[in-house]
């Protein structure tokens, strides 16, 4: 009775996530905004330039052809896109609560709205009036966790798709460099694509 009850509630909170996924505007100003919400369907409509970016990168870096690095470069982004932005927003959400069980920071206040888009950045609390620069605030400070779980995950998917005679051991460092220089480009572009969404916003809030 206890493991069916535990499954009702781990089945009622993984389709809560999946509408507020799929539906953005499910998530309402009055119960906040789920982070994700937002991060996740823009990260899978840039993932093919995203691909065509790191597949560009890892093929400087590695002395390759562009074309070889396309498929193990797509298989890469899909794992780091479908399995660690949500692991990535799970556990910047748990921690958020933690911290927010430990700190009380009033939230009318200037520093309660930044703690609100840094530390309780994977889910806003509902400021109604500033959600127009909270969100792409947010998304900006999401990128750091999630920049460094998308090098290890790209990696250690690289990794596992070639033989060892691919690369060799000397070579594996220059694949760390390249997986790494291939995230550095595709999340500055996305770094300078959510500061773009923050300036329109705070213009077309302001105008």
């Amino acid at each position: 009775m206890i493991h069916l009850r535990h499954h009702r509630s781990a089945t009622v909170l993984l389709l809560s996530l999946a509408l507020f996924v799929l539906f953005p505007s499910c998530a309402f100003a009055d119960v906040g905004v789920p982070l994700i919400a937002v991060t996740f369907p823009s990260m899978i409509l840039a993932l093919i330039p995203i691909v065509i970016l790191e597949s560009l990168v890892l093929a400087r870096v590695l002395g390759y052809r562009f074309p070889r690095m396309i498929v193990p470069t797509l298989i890469a982004n899909l794992a780091s896109t479908l399995i660690g932005i949500p692991f990535a927003w799970l556990v910047q959400l748990i921690i958020g609560l933690c911290i927010h069980g430990f700190v009380n920071v009033p939230s009318t206040s200037f520093w309660g709205k930044v703690f609100s888009v840094t530390v309780e950045a994977a889910w806003l609390t509902p400021y109604e009036d500033k959600l127009y620069w909270m969100i792409p605030t947010a998304c900006i400070f999401s990128m750091i966790p999630a920049f460094f779980l998308s090098v290890l995950i790209e990696y250690g998917v690289i990794i596992k798709l070639y033989d060892e005679t691919t690369f060799l051991t000397t070579e594996r460092d220059e694949l760390k460099r390249g997986v790494t220089s291939a995230n550095v480009a595709s999340y500055g572009l996305l770094f300078l694509a959510s500061i773009i969404w923050l300036i329109v916003s705070i213009i077309g809030h302001t105008g």
